[in-house]
């Protein structure tokens, strides 16, 4: 039997032995057949501590994003590209911690459900961020004659300013969602309605309000390579709304399996 089958042996040992037992962690008391049996031991905080930093940072990108976007929506290309840059340093610094996660994951001793639910959490929450900066990206590429029409477009930019806004909503409200994960599970659950709730009404804003204005303004400009940069960083803006919907999905769950 090798080291690997011994861990997952022991794994098993562990779980079934627990199963009718429950654990504490602070002034919390989860289930041990919860997806949260386990973070009662340093090395599940330590990770948890790290995915705490990790939304943080994209937080932070998301951010960046939203100021990449305003300075395109008030023609300040120097400004915009600048940001841009920022967006890209911050969503390193996220994946940074991303692989610090995962490498913990691969040394530690964990259950493989606590495993499997942490690199899901990880992963779609690095969808938010990778959305962010290429959203960013591609404003930085519109030319600055390009800028300017879109700014003249009053109603286009003010409701790439009011998406953006809503974007660092729903990311802020991810972020406190699983910041209250071990300490009121109820709350992650009514922090994850609301980041859901968000999410639904960012769909429909661009649906029935931003996509019109966008097409319309591809349609007069008739500058196709602009059109399709426009297009595209909107289609990552709503990226960033979905994927933290998914995030509060992930944390929903294992807050729900926690009660």
């Amino acid at each position: 039997m090798g080291y690997g089958d011994i861990i997952d042996f022991f794994n098993e040992i562990v779980y079934i032995g627990h199963q009718h037992k429950s654990m504490c962690l602070g002034d919390r008391v989860f289930r041990s057949g919860s997806s949260l049996v386990w973070i009662g031991r340093e090395k599940e905080k330590e990770v948890l501590g790290l995915c705490e930093e990790h939304i943080h940072k994209i937080l932070k990108t998301v951010e960046e994003m939203k100021n990449t976007i305003y300075f395109l929506c008030t023609s300040d290309r120097r400004k915009m590209i600048r940001a841009s840059e920022r967006t890209s340093r911050s969503e390193r610094k996220a994946d940074e911690v991303k692989a610090r996660i995962l490498e913990e994951l691969s040394k530690g001793i964990f259950h493989p459900i606590n495993r499997d639910e942490i690199v899901r959490l990880v992963l779609t929450a690095d969808d938010i961020a990778e959305n962010a900066k290429a959203a960013a990206r591609k404003a930085a590429l519109i030319p600055m004659g390009e800028i300017k029409r879109i700014c003249e477009d009053k109603h286009l930019s003010k409701d790439l300013r009011i998406l953006s806004d809503n974007l660092i909503e729903i990311t802020k409200s991810v972020s406190d969602a699983f910041s209250s994960l071990l300490r009121d599970p109820r709350k992650t659950i009514k922090l994850a309605n609301k980041v859901e709730k968000i999410e639904e009404d960012i769909d429909n804003f661009r649906a029935e309000t931003l996509l019109p204005e966008v097409i319309e303004w591809c349609d007069k400009s008739k500058k196709p390579g602009t059109s399709l940069l426009l297009k595209e960083m909107a289609d990552n803006m709503e990226e960033v709304a979905d994927r933290a919907e998914d995030v509060a999905d992930v944390v929903r769950g294992i807050a729900i399996s926690s009660l």
